[in-house]
C-alpha cells in the first residue's frame, strides 16, 4: 500500500510538471511584480531594438512567438517585425536584450522554467544560465514604463516571475 501511495505521488508531481510546460504559440508576457508587459520599445522593426516593459497592450510589438526546441530551451519571435529575442552581443552579465534577425545563435535562444511555489516562469540565457531581469528590478524603485531588460550574473539576485498569456485568437 505504502509503495502504491509512493507511485502515485510521482505519477501526480510528474504530470502537474508536465502541464506546467509552455506550449507554441503566441503569447503576451507579464512581469508579475511589476504588472507591466514585455514589449519591443517603440515598436521598433530594425535589429537592435531593445526590450522593455510598458503598460499592458494588445499591438504586435507586444506579442512573441514562443517555440519549444526542447529540455525547456525555447525561442521568442516579436511577432510585429519577425524578429527573434537576442542578447546584445553574446550572454554576460548587463548585456541587454534586444531584437534580432535570426542567426540560429545561442543568445537567441532561452530557457524557460516554472517557479516552484509561483504560477509563473523564470526566464535565463541558454548560455551561461544568467537570469532576465529588467532594470531597476531589485530597487526599492518600481521600474517604469521604459526600463530595459537585461541578463543579470549575480546568482543571489532575486528571480523574476513572468506570466505567459497565451493568445487564443490565433
Amino acid at each position: 500500500m505504502k509503495r502504491l501511495s509512493i507511485l502515485l505521488t510521482v505519477l501526480m508531481t510528474s504530470v502537474a510538471a508536465l502541464s506546467q510546460r509552455l506550449i507554441n504559440g503566441e503569447y503576451l508576457i507579464k512581469i508579475n511584480d511589476t504588472g507591466r508587459y514585455l514589449s519591443i520599445a517603440g515598436a521598433g522593426m530594425t535589429n537592435g531594438a531593445r526590450l522593455i516593459q510598458w503598460d499592458k497592450g494588445y499591438d504586435n510589438h507586444f506579442r512573441f512567438i514562443l517555440t519549444h526546441l526542447g529540455n525547456d530551451v525555447y525561442t521568442l519571435q516579436s511577432r510585429h517585425s519577425g524578429k527573434f529575442l537576442s542578447t546584445e552581443g553574446a550572454p554576460r552579465p548587463g548585456a541587454k536584450l534586444i531584437q534580432w534577425d535570426w542567426v540560429n545563435q545561442d543568445n537567441q535562444k532561452w530557457v524557460i522554467v516554472p517557479v516552484k511555489g509561483s504560477r509563473g516562469y523564470a526566464m535565463s540565457a541558454y548560455t551561461g544560465g544568467l537570469k532576465v531581469v529588467i532594470q531597476h528590478f531589485n530597487s526599492l524603485v518600481t521600474p517604469a514604463n521604459g526600463a530595459y531588460s537585461y541578463l543579470q550574473g549575480d546568482p543571489y539576485f532575486r528571480t523574476m516571475i513572468l506570466d505567459f498569456k497565451k493568445n487564443e485568437a490565433n
